[in-house]
């Protein structure tokens, strides 16, 4: 007995797939950010980054409904208002 190629199970004919198009969404850095996000956002522990904090060289956080937040955009300005460190230690 002979199949034709359309009833072969190996060699049958499947109509073409249309790839999935995946919605993509834009990255949405948030504004106000968490203990653990204003300290990795400025790449530092959180410890100093409470230093920082304390010593005024970072914003005091904002406390809304309990939930304790930082802004990012007071960060940024913080941040730059910092002097930056010019000397060698070991020269």
């Amino acid at each position: 007995m002979y199949l034709s190629i359309t009833e072969h199970p190996f060699l049958r004919l499947r109509p073409r797939e249309k790839p999935e198009r995946r919605r993509t969404r834009p990255a949405i850095i948030p504004r106000g950010l968490r203990l653990d996000d204003a300290a990795a956002y400025l790449r530092i522990s959180r410890t100093k980054f409470l230093d920082w904090v304390e010593r005024g060289l970072m914003p005091q956080a904002k406390r809304i409904d309990g939930v304790v937040v930082w802004d990012r955009v007071e960060i940024d300005l913080a941040f730059e208002e910092l002097s930056s460190e010019t000397q060698n230690p070991w020269d």
